[in-house]
């Protein structure tokens, strides 16, 4: 129930936080290494925690990306959290073109969302991101900030090569020469460093695009993105593959909230992604890792985690409701009468596996390369090359991952993983992609594993896995669940 209102003012991408919201909602803070300077000892480098809502020097700070988070604190107090955004921020006009784009997603990511990153795999150009944006949005002037002059000169050759007006920004004397352009010469991208941006009349952009996100963090870029009077929209592009420092995570946050479009390859981004857990049904099973016999007792031979994996995989396909007891979950997502069955992969990473479980669902196909074949049963060797030469639909198949590059699990709806070890290593990117029109989201089924202590551990270590790369549970979206993350290290969260 609300007992309150408060009222939060945002000018440009900074959030003006009083002393009463802190007292009533609480800080919100990031954390960071410094270094101390110590006569005895030399340099030390301590972890420390800094507000992220406010700087110490009374200094304006690019923290809008916070909103989300501090309503979710009131709104868990009671309080009714409303923002006025002076001036508003400006909003777009529906994409064009965008059938001649290689990430037209990127377009209507943009279009809806103000706010927010762009995860890049390797391959992926930052100067082919911002030429889609800027041939989606042909009226809007676009700033690229970054801290390499030649890569910004590189970018700007490169817009140039695709018919977009563009110039590189790196040397004071060549700015005062946008004062003598007629209109239709002034460059719709203008690639920056953040010193010289004030300069360009940088607050009237549409767009504002950071090379790096985490350069947000660097004074000259909080300086520049804290512009006064501000409407421009903002995104900082990442590369998806390294791994963020904690004080990056949480810098990236207050600037650029929880909003993230991963794009996975041309025309593809990521898909939506959930996960859900399956507890393995007793006997325990006293082994260490290094025991002969630890797989094959833990997960190939386990005859009650093989049945459980059956009942699942037939349940799914049946369209019978799901006992909710055993499949709590997953019952969540498919548990109404007459929903359609999800297409479903059974993913192991032993073909000794993939035997015993072809022994218990006989009509599921087996995907398997012939190398993995060998010294296996004859019968099972022979009906899995027979299945090569039938017409496969990929509703339901077993899939070694050996041959899973191979397979087109894009079109599954469910993947169990049956393995034990890391899932997300075994599990192909293409799998998790999903084309333009696409938007049909991908349920992973995994075990927890509290049969032994160290499956028990790898469960653990999967689990964390899936969190760090933005897989949550049933129902939470990944913007939900980084900022449930973000909240839950915050130390109220821990009192």
């Amino acid at each position: 129930m609300v007992s309150e209102s408060l009222l939060l003012e945002q000018n440009g991408q900074h959030l003006s936080v009083s002393n009463d919201v802190v007292q009533r909602l609480g800080d919100l803070v990031g954390r960071r290494l410094v270094t101390h300077d110590d006569p005895q000892h030399g340099t030390e480098v301590r972890k420390e925690t800094v507000s992220l809502l406010r700087a110490a020097d009374g200094r304006r700070l690019p923290n809008s990306g916070l909103f989300p988070a501090l309503r979710f604190l009131a709104q868990r107090g009671g309080i009714r959290l409303q923002r006025r955004v002076t001036p508003a921020i400006r909003t777009l006009p529906d994409p064009i073109h965008l059938e001649f784009l290689s990430y037209p997603q990127v377009a209507q990511f943009a279009f809806h969302t103000p706010l927010g990153r762009i995860a890049i795999h390797p391959g992926i150009k930052p100067e082919d991101v911002i030429g889609d944006l800027a041939s989606a949005f042909p009226d809007t002037r676009i700033v690229v900030l970054g801290g390499h002059a030649r890569q910004l000169k590189r970018i700007a050759e490169a817009l140039c090569a695709r018919k977009i007006r563009a110039w590189s920004i790196t040397t004071r004397f060549l700015l005062p020469l946008l004062d003598h352009l007629e209109d239709e010469e002034i460059p719709r991208v203008i690639c920056s460093t953040p010193r010289e941006a004030a300069n360009i009349d940088f607050a009237t952009a549409g767009i504002v695009i950071l090379l790096d996100a985490s350069a947000c963090q660097h004074a000259d870029m909080q300086m520049t993105l804290s512009q006064v009077d501000a409407a421009f929209r903002l995104y900082g592009l990442f590369d998806v593959t390294r791994v963020p420092a904690p004080s990056v995570v949480d810098a990236t946050m207050a600037t650029f909230g929880p909003d993230i479009i991963r794009l996975q390859s041309r025309l593809e981004v990521r898909r939506e992604v959930h996960v859900a857990w399956m507890p393995t049904p007793p006997p325990e099973i006293d082994l260490d890792l290094k025991d002969p016999n630890f797989g094959r007792r833990c997960y190939w031979h386990h005859e009650r985690r093989n049945r459980r994996i059956k009942q699942l995989a037939k349940g799914l396909r049946s369209a019978s409701p799901l006992n909710r007891r055993s499949f709590g979950e997953v019952e969540r997502r498919f548990g109404q009468p007459g929903y359609t069955p999800p297409s479903v992969t059974i993913l192991v990473d032993r073909p000794i596996h993939a035997v015993e479980l072809s022994r218990l669902l006989p009509d599921w196909p087996v995907i398997a390369a012939d190398e993995s074949l060998e010294g296996l049963d004859a019968n099972f060797c022979d009906g899995v090359r027979q299945q090569r030469r039938e017409w496969l639909d990929g509703s339901h198949q077993i899939v070694l991952t050996s041959a899973a590059p191979r397979f087109r699990g894009e079109t599954s709806d469910v993947v169990i993983w049956v393995g034990g070890g890391k899932s997300l290593d075994a599990i192909p990117r293409r799998w998790l992609s999903a084309a333009v029109g696409s938007s049909n989201p991908i349920l992973i089924i995994d075990f927890l594993d509290g049969h032994n202590q160290v499956a028990k551990s790898l469960s653990r270590d999967r689990r964390r896995e899936y969190l760090q790369n933005d897989i949550f549970p049933i129902d939470i979206s990944a913007a939900q669940g980084r900022l449930a993350m973000f909240l839950n290290r915050q130390p109220e969260a821990h009192q």
